[in-house]
């Protein structure tokens, strides 16, 4: 009998879960010039969801829960993209145009301490 209940609890919650995660988004993503992106990451906010644009600037996103999706594109040279779709369901189209950037992403860690270790040692 526990057999028989877990099996229709398993087929339960395996067939809600194909039912809430229907919803895909696509699109291109271009600069100001019309031209295609390849490479931008586009990802949808507390989601796993994720994609890379291919040469024609082009990404689909799959399996999104319905609701609130945030979709979020990043370009080492280009200002990000953010578009929001407050009632998402079924399947929906999200162009991008971003901006080009002078500056490539960086990213700078400090570590204070380190400083300080090194300053004790070289003042013994």
């Amino acid at each position: 009998m526990k057999k028989i209940l877990r099996l229709t609890s398993l087929v339960a919650a395996l067939a809600m879960s194909c039912h809430l995660q229907a919803a895909t988004v696509s699109g291109v993503v271009t600069d100001t010039n019309g031209k295609p992106i390849e490479g931008a990451i586009v990802t949808a906010k507390g989601n796993s969801a994720r994609a890379v644009t291919d040469e024609d600037g082009r990404y689909i996103l799959e399996n999104l829960l319905d609701g609130h999706v945030h979709i979020h594109i990043t370009s080492s040279r280009h200002i990000h993209g953010d578009k929001e779709f407050d009632d998402f369901s079924g399947s929906q189209t999200a162009d991008f145009v971003l901006k080009g950037s002078s500056i490539e992403n960086i990213v700078v860690t400090a570590n204070s301490l380190q400083t300080l270790c090194k300053a004790q040692f070289w003042n013994q």
